[in-house]
């Protein structure tokens, strides 16, 4: 409120000249009050935009840090699987050694013995059995031909059973 003295009453400009009382000077502070009330508005509405641009931030961090969390998930996951498909090759060649030993050691020594018991069986009639190696199906030789042996007619549910 600006005050001048040659708007107040008489008496009253008395009582103020008696404090010392300067209008100039009260004009002057209140100019200066209402610029310290703008620059703190000012201030208080700064600090609300780093508030809110500092909760943007810790927002942006915590779902970088998810982000993180699920990547590590992820990449523990794929380790572990790693591991699994390591162990797999190692049991693949495993068994695909033990195949190969199989398909060339023990499958001509099965044939042959199961050849001399098929002859004995057959009475002589058929001979020339062995084992495929490829996919383990039993052949024989009929009329100089190679056959499945479920071809053979007659007993040979019970000469496969025997074989």
């Amino acid at each position: 409120m600006n005050l001048r003295q040659s708007s107040l009453p008489k008496q009253k400009k008395t009582k103020l000249v008696d404090l010392n009382f300067n209008a100039d000077e009260l004009t002057t502070a209140d100019s200066l009050l209402k610029q310290k009330h703008q620059e703190h508005r000012d201030l208080v509405n700064a600090a609300h935009k780093v508030e809110v641009n500092l909760n943007l931030i810790s927002t942006e961090v915590s779902n970088a840090q998810n982000t993180l969390n699920e990547n590590e998930e992820r990449k523990n996951s794929f380790e572990l699987r790693l591991k699994d498909f390591d162990k797999y090759k190692i049991f693949k060649e495993i068994i695909d050694n033990f195949k190969t030993r199989i398909t060339s050691e023990a499958i001509p020594k099965i044939s042959q013995e199961a050849n001399r018991l098929f002859v004995e069986i057959t009475k002589e009639r058929y001979n020339g059995l062995h084992i495929d190696t490829e996919n383990f199906d039993i052949k024989v030789l009929r009329d100089d031909k190679e056959t499945f042996i479920e071809t053979l007619s007659g007993e040979r549910e019970t000469l496969q059973q025997s074989v």
